[in-house]
């Protein structure tokens, strides 16, 4: 179970209503500009297109429907007022959940599954930032983060080198257990020492599952619940 989220966020989480008609809660400051990331190739943003999701305040309002999209560069959502690109300001958010998503084509689609939702206050000592559900158990918890850096690189042509920026993704996976976090990679080794359990390691080798993938990491999960 999630044991870091509070009763009262919890309740809010189950709450269902009509959307409501006011504006996202935004970060103070000017506008952003949709051309600032141009000289960098692939793009920050987690979804190939701003997508649908229903978010939910922390003060259990009723939920807010709007099309947003993450930066990982940045680690915040971004969504539009009156036709201006702005930064939500988290901190009023507890839970937000897109519909169906268009992966952004630069990622790898086995780094991702259906549906993408965020939670706040699931990670010890990181209340305050929302984390991708990948699994919710009876004694492991496992989430993940998408976060991007700018890398440079150089181009050598015929008497001239040319500099140019990309930005480099990656999915970081915590799993977490009776309040202790532990960060992981993708990697057959590493989930099964997260999970220490016999069963579920002839389980992984008789049926051959590589556990490099999110699906692969899923369908662990279902088992180890199954038998633990």
């Amino acid at each position: 179970m999630i044991k870091s989220l509070s009763l009262s966020v919890l309740i809010g989480l189950l709450l269902t209503g009509h959307s409501m008609q006011a504006q996202l809660r935004m970060k103070p400051g000017d506008p952003l500009i949709d051309l600032r990331y141009d000289d960098i190739i692939r793009s920050p943003y987690l979804f190939g297109q701003f997508t649908e999701a229903t978010i939910i305040d922390s003060k259990l309002r009723e939920p807010i429907r709007a099309a947003i999209n993450f930066n990982g560069l940045t680690g915040l959502f971004e969504g539009e007022i009156n036709g201006e690109l702005h930064e939500l300001d988290a901190t009023y958010y507890a839970k937000i959940t897109f519909d169906s998503t268009t992966l952004n084509p630069a990622y790898h689609p086995k780094f991702m599954s259906q549906p993408v939702e965020f939670l706040k206050g699931v990670i010890p000592n990181q209340f305050d930032q929302l984390f991708i559900v990948v699994h919710l158990g009876m004694d492991v918890n496992i989430f993940k983060s998408f976060e991007v850096e700018i890398v440079e690189h150089k181009i050598e042509e015929v008497k001239r080198v040319t500099e140019r920026k990309r930005f480099n993704p990656d999915f970081v996976y915590f799993a977490v257990s009776n309040g202790e976090v532990t960060r992981f990679q993708l990697h057959r080794k590493n989930v099964l020492s997260i999970l220490r359990n016999k069963d579920v390691s002839t389980y992984v080798k008789s049926n051959k599952i590589s556990l490099d993938s999110e699906a692969d990491l899923k369908r662990v999960m279902d088992y180890f619940e199954s038998v633990n």
